[in-house]
């Protein structure tokens, strides 16, 4: 009997329906499953990259009012004096900065406050302000300069030597114009001071053995303008691409060396909002005043209108 052949069906051509396949499963089924599933990545991509971006945005480091922040410089080891709730009797704060980042982060500004300058402590009267921190450690500092900036100070670093040389070290060291040779020793402060004049890379040591110097008729007031010249010179280092990529590094560090109250998070947000600053803009002022006897006394019309121009106000 012939065989039947479907009308115009072409001999040798295989059947339209293809015995190999399972009935029932369209073609494009499982490309269009796998697109669905990358739009669904791409979505939640994209929302994570949204939700970053504003939360740094929206940090308080990018907001038009700014942060302040206390810098504490001590010259011991932070393991007796790191519980504050102990006594930090004799803990002296050689370094008092107090940073402020204002008008979205575009504004940044550090005022020092020598360290023998006349205060208001509470509870302790008017004496020099580095008392502060031996009486009370930094929750005293911090009520003494807030009452006498007037402003308020919303978090603080405070380290000590180590702590700062290590920084720099991390960071691969600062350039800084040494403007006089210094040669300088004190036994009983382990200080050993050797450097010669000239724009310069200085290690940790050796950037610690600088900021250190006060041995010149400025004493304590010369010795803030050299801790200042650092902290521009690491902040503008810490800031470079190569460097940011090290912060979280660099937090764990601090961590170790200093006690503070920024937190991982708070560091990140800090950096981005810096991003586009220009470290030639970095405003860096003394608190006006004089020399009055051993101490420094505050000019304080001068004080009110440098903190206006420098910190954050009061919200």
């Amino acid at each position: 009997m012939p065989t039947l052949r479907k009308r115009n069906a072409i001999p040798g051509s295989k059947p339209e329906c293809d015995p190999g396949r399972k009935p029932g499963r369209r073609p494009g089924r499982r490309s269009g499953r796998k697109g669905l599933i990358l739009l669904v990545v791409l979505l939640l991509i994209a929302v994570l990259v949204l939700s970053a971006y504003l939360w740094l945005k929206n940090s308080p480091f990018a907001s038009y009012e700014g942060v302040n922040i206390l810098v504490l410089g001590t010259d011991i080891n932070l393991e007796s004096d790191t519980d504050e709730s102990e006594s930090v009797k004799d803990v002296r704060t050689d370094t008092i900065v107090v940073i402020g980042i204002r008008n979205n982060g575009t504004s940044v500004a550090a005022l020092s406050v020598p360290r023998d300058t006349l205060v208001e402590v509470p509870g302790h009267g008017v004496t020099r302000v580095n008392a502060a921190h031996m009486e009370g450690g930094v929750d005293l500092t911090i009520e003494t300069l807030e009452g006498f900036l007037d402003v308020p100070l919303q978090y603080y670093a405070k380290t000590n030597f180590a702590g700062f040389a290590g920084l720099i070290d991390f960071f691969g060291g600062i350039m800084v114009d040494v403007e006089r040779d210094m040669k300088y020793t004190d036994y009983s402060q382990g200080l050993f001071i050797d450097l010669e004049q000239g724009y310069q890379h200085l290690n940790g040591d050796q950037a610690l053995q600088y900021a250190r110097f006060r041995n010149d008729r400025m004493g304590d007031i010369g010795r803030v303008a050299r801790q200042q010249k650092v902290l521009k010179a690491l902040a503008k280092e810490a800031l470079t691409f190569k460097n940011i990529l090290k912060w979280p590094q660099a937090y764990r560090m601090i961590k170790e060396y200093s006690a503070t109250n920024l937190t991982l998070g708070d560091i990140i947000r800090l950096g981005w909002s810096l991003k586009n600053f220009n470290f030639e803009d970095f405003n860096l002022v003394t608190l006006p005043g004089e020399f009055y006897g051993v101490y420094w006394r505050a000019h304080m019309e001068a004080v009110t209108e440098t903190v206006r121009e420098t910190l954050a106000p009061l919200h």
